[in-house]
C-alpha cells in the first residue's frame, strides 16, 4: 500500500516530534541546530506566506495554549493584545560576548499570555540572554500588578537583560552563574514557585536536570514552560515520566508547556 500525498507531507511536516514521541520511552534524541531550523521552517512557514496568515497562524497557536490553561478566547485575545504593545528597551552594546538570539514575537506572546493566565507570585528562568522573554514575564507581572521574576545567566556581561525596560527591573532579581550550582539554591530559597521557563542550554542532560529540578518546586496549578523544545526530546520525555502529576500539556512548534495538576 502506498501512502497518500497527504500522509507523506504530513509525516515530513512533522518528523522531528514524531521521532521526539516515539524515541521518548526509550532513548534520548538531539537534533543539530540546522535540524531545528529546518523542522521550525516547515512547520510555521512564516517566510513564504503573506503577513495576514502568519497573524492568523500565530493567533491560532496562542488561542491554542490558552484553553490548555483554561482560558476563553475572549481573555486570551484582550491579553494577547496587550503583548502586542509591549515596549522594549533600546538594545544597548553588548560587551563583546555573543549573545544568544531572541526569542520570536509569538514565543514572545506565548510568556505573555502564560504570565497573564498563571499570575505568579514568584517565577524563574534559566537563560536571559538580551532580555527578551524577561521582558515579556515583567510587562505580564506589572499589568497583573504581582510577581517577581528571579533570572539565571551564565554569562556577566553588559549586554545581559538590556532589552528590558528600567520600570519593570524592580520585579526582577538577576543571579548570575552556572544554573547546575546556582538553581537549586534558588527554589531552596524562594520556593514554592508557580512558574518556570528554561531557555538556557538546550542540550538533553541539561534540559531534563532543569525540569526535573524546578518541577517538585512548582505549585499544584503553576506552569512548567521551555523554549527550544525541538533540541531534544527532553521535555516529551519529562511529559510522559510525570504523567500522573499533569494537568495539561501543550507543544507549539518549538516552544513547550505543562500545567501542574491542581
Amino acid at each position: 500500500m502506498f501512502a497518500t500525498t497527504s500522509t507523506v507531507r504530513f509525516l515530513y511536516h512533522h518528523s522531528t516530534r514524531l521521532l521526539h514521541e516515539l524515541a521518548a520511552p526509550f532513548f534520548p534524541v538531539t537534533f543539530t541546530e540546522q535540524e531545528v531550523e529546518s523542522t521550525k521552517r516547515r512547520l510555521d512557514g512564516r517566510n513564504t506566506r503573506s503577513a495576514r496568515i502568519q497573524s492568523h497562524d500565530t493567533t491560532a497557536r496562542l488561542l491554542r495554549i490558552a484553553r490548555t490553561l483554561g482560558l476563553d478566547d475572549e481573555k486570551a485575545l484582550a491579553y494577547i493584545e496587550e503583548a502586542r504593545q509591549v515596549q522594549l528597551s533600546t538594545a544597548r552594546a553588548s560587551g563583546g560576548v555573543k549573545l544568544g538570539s531572541p526569542m520570536c514575537f509569538e514565543d514572545r506572546c506565548t510568556v505573555y499570555l502564560v504570565t497573564r493566565a498563571i499570575r505568579p507570585a514568584v517565577a524563574v528562568e534559566t537563560g536571559v540572554a538580551h532580555g527578551v522573554s524577561s521582558a515579556y514575564i515583567l510587562a505580564a507581572m506589572e499589568a497583573a500588578a504581582c510577581g517577581h521574576l528571579h533570572s539565571v545567566e551564565l554569562r556577566d556581561d553588559p549586554g545581559i537583560g538590556q532589552v528590558i525596560p528600567g520600570d519593570l527591573c524592580t520585579r526582577w532579581s538577576l543571579h548570575t552563574g552556572n544554573s547546575q550550582e546556582i538553581l537549586p539554591a534558588l527554589l531552596a530559597r524562594h520556593g514554592p514557585i508557580d512558574m518556570f521557563l528554561h531557555d538556557s542550554m538546550h542540550r538533553y542532560r541539561f534540559m531534563k536536570r532543569e525540569y526535573e529540578q524546578a518541577w517538585p518546586c512548582i505549585t499544584p496549578g503553576g506552569v512548567l514552560c521551555s523554549h527550544d523544545v525541538l533540541a531534544t526530546n527532553a521535555f516529551d520525555r519529562f511529559v510522559r515520566r510525570r504523567d500522573r502529576d499533569i494537568k495539561s500539556s501543550i507543544t507549539s512548534i518549538n516552544f513547550g508547556l505543562v500545567l501542574k495538576r491542581d
